[in-house]
């Protein structure tokens, strides 16, 4: 799942209108992996976008979407109210020690999901919180990150520092390997781009872990840059 298509969902739910209602019926044809036209009869039949914020997973099924296609729809959604919930609250929070993330990640049902989901929390200097952006869905034991991605968000949010997070579905937090080499490499980038990676944090529900608390990266207690 890209996350332009969880933006495309996000911004019709907050500002419906025609155009944005195009964008999502694609969004729900690349997302179900199913053709415009059976996006838009489901898209219809449900009401439009109000139905499709009302909707459950059984509901999409009879509306012509198979099983796997509709969980994908659903999480979309789920993704996109977290997104819109966020921005609506004008949330300010400090983001001080990993723990925080750890709060975040519980309230807002992160240890639940059944996909792993990366995210990027954005800083400013004071470490005040700028933003929370999914930059990919993956499966239920991987999910591929671009630099790019991880970059263009916190470049957006006009970040200082930003804080890698994602799940892992299993329950276990015990970071892997690749998670380890994604973390040195993000690091890399950012020394480049200007923008300070604090830490990687990988929650489940068995628990967290912080990269940075681990030893294997400098984290939270290193200054950012001078906000902008």
């Amino acid at each position: 799942m890209k996350s332009a298509d969880v933006d495309d969902i996000a911004d019709a739910l907050a500002h419906p209108d025609g155009q944005r209602e195009r964008r999502v019926v694609h969004a729900i044809a690349e997302i179900a992996g199913v053709s415009h036209r059976v996006a838009r009869a489901m898209h219809d039949a449900i009401g439009g976008m109000g139905g499709l914020f009302a909707v459950d997973e059984s509901s999409l099924i009879a509306h012509g979407l198979n099983e796997s296609g509709a969980h994908r729809v659903m999480h979309a959604v789920q993704l996109a109210r977290e997104y819109r919930t966020f921005h609506s609250r004008g949330e300010r929070r400090t983001i001080s020690h990993p723990e925080s993330i750890w709060t975040l990640a519980l309230s807002w049902g992160w240890t639940e999901e059944e996909q792993e989901v990366f995210r990027v929390v954005s800083l400013s200097s004071m470490k005040l919180m700028r933003g929370v952006d999914v930059v990919a869905v993956g499966s239920v034991d991987r999910v591929d990150v671009h630099p790019r991605e991880v970059f263009r968000v916190g470049i957006r949010r006009n970040a200082s520092a930003i804080v890698l997070v994602h799940n892992h579905p299993s329950g276990d937090p015990m970071p892997s390997e690749s998670d380890l080499a994604l973390t040195r490499r993000m690091i890399e980038v950012g020394k480049v781009v200007g923008i300070a990676v604090l830490d990687h944090v990988v929650v489940g529900r068995n628990g967290w872990r912080s990269i940075a608390l681990d030893g294997t990266i400098p984290g939270f207690g290193d200054e950012c840059d001078e906000d902008n």
